[in-house]
């Protein structure tokens, strides 16, 4: 039941981050570009979801069961407006790079790609197991930090200031606002949320990178670029370790790739700037922090 609640508790956010990507991304009527905005979503729903979280904190208690109504009623009206701003908009395909290869060498590199996926998901699933606390940084900084919100009460900070060490008061909150907040939702600090959202992120960043080849050039081409990106074992071992690395990278990934997409489709438009300029933002509450000495 722990892994169902766990699940369930991130449903509003990756919600958050989907109607806001692909309702601003259909705004060009690329439908194509829909499978951006759904690995996009990741990002920014959790991106959107710690936000609101911590101000929240600020004004109230961190675990005041108030915030889930408000999140949840947050999400209806979002969704609302969007369905209404796009309900009658209508789509059109955007021309793709022709694919030279034969449909026997495609199904070859997916067949390929399929199984070194199954394995790329075994290593992540057995290194989470051998380590359901992350590595250093994850127990030591991120967890802990979600801990003190957690357990903290309306307290919560006061647990900040660096009397642990080097602890790092200073990082962002954007990973313990996240575990933190579904923590609340579940009542219990259990092992698997971090490591959800672990995984989240790091398959997230993997589908980014195929999703948006793949629209603008060849599904065999998308294949290659992500499977050399999951085969490379520091990938799966920092995506596993619960820290803020593979996160990072994600947020840095969704920049470019925004960047290039406002590029194409003109500088006069403002959603993709709009988009990219959230990512570019949320990367500072990832892991780009100035230490206090």
């Amino acid at each position: 039941m722990n892994l169902i609640y766990s699940f369930l508790s991130l449903v509003v956010p990756l919600f958050f981050g989907v109607v806001t990507s692909i309702s601003l991304i259909w705004h060009y009527e690329i439908y194509q570009s829909t499978l951006i905005g759904v690995f996009l979503s990741i990002g920014f729903g959790i991106g959107i979801t710690s936000i609101l979280y911590f101000v929240w904190s600020l004004v109230f208690s961190p675990n005041a069961q108030a915030y889930f109504i408000v999140e949840f009623t947050l999400a209806l009206s979002l969704l609302m407006s969007s369905y209404l701003i796009l309900r009658h908009k209508p789509f059109k395909s955007l021309e793709r790079a022709k694919d030279y290869q034969s449909l026997w060498i495609t199904l070859f590199i997916g067949a390929f790609f399929i199984f070194n996926l199954i394995i790329v998901l075994r290593s992540f699933y057995q290194l989470t197991l051998n380590s359901p606390n992350g590595q250093y940084d994850a127990y030591a900084i991120w967890n802990l930090r979600a801990r003190f919100i957690f357990r903290g009460g309306e307290n919560w900070l006061e647990t900040f200031p660096n009397t642990i060490g080097n602890q790092h008061y200073d990082y962002p909150l954007l990973l313990p606002g996240i575990v933190a907040r579904s923590w609340s939702l579940v009542d219990q600090a259990t092992k698997i949320i971090p490591a959800i959202i672990a995984g989240l992120f790091t398959f997230g960043t993997a589908g980014l990178l195929f999703s948006s080849i793949f629209t603008f050039r060849t599904l065999s081409q998308a294949l290659l670029a992500t499977l050399i990106l999951i085969c490379t074992p520091a990938y799966i071992f920092w995506g596993s370790s619960q820290e803020a690395d593979i996160p990072l990278s994600f947020y840095i990934l969704s920049t470019c790739i925004l960047l290039f997409l406002h590029n194409l489709f003109g500088k006069d438009q403002k959603a993709f700037i709009f988009l990219a300029g959230m990512a570019a933002f949320i990367i500072g509450l990832v892991g780009l922090a100035r230490r206090k000495k």
